[in-house]
């Protein structure tokens, strides 16, 4: 597990997820603002901003277009015969610009997969320092606007 892009431990260690997500909560975050998603003739179309765009510092910004839930079935193996099922699915990643074009809207957008369904599709859009560094704030939006 990584929280906020700085502490890296194995996931299944409760006590040190606890205090790591704690701890991220009281450190302030940039403010992001995410709009709503609409389909358009390039697919999944959005913009991200931030209304303190002047005094952020520099970070690359990356947009993230999940399936909130999927699910596998497995032919072979051990868990053959099975259908897993799994929450925040990365379908596409992808780095849109730095903080530094936030003054205005930062316009981007997803080509949709083909075997998804729109409904259960979202964007995470979040500020990182350069590289593989901190991350400074992120935004999520909410599912796509009609007509599917």
């Amino acid at each position: 597990m990584v929280v906020d892009g700085t502490d890296q431990f194995v996931g299944n260690d409760n006590a040190h997820a606890l205090r790591a997500i704690a701890q991220s909560a009281r450190i302030p975050k940039l403010a992001l603002t995410l709009s709503t998603p609409s389909l358009g003739g390039s697919g999944l179309n959005l913009s991200v901003s931030s209304p303190h765009a002047s005094t952020l510092p520099t970070a690359d910004i990356v947009a993230v277009l999940i399936e909130t839930t999927a699910s596998t079935q497995v032919a072979r193996g051990e868990n053959g015969g099975r259908t897993l099922h799994h929450v925040s699915v990365v379908r596409s990643m992808q780095k849109i610009g730095t903080t530094g074009k936030l003054a205005s809207p930062l316009f981007f957008s997803f080509a949709l997969p083909t075997d998804a369904n729109i409904a259960n599709l979202r964007v995470v859009v979040f500020a990182q320092e350069p590289g593989q560094g901190k991350v400074l704030g992120s935004a999520t939006s909410t599912a796509p606007a009609p007509p599917y």
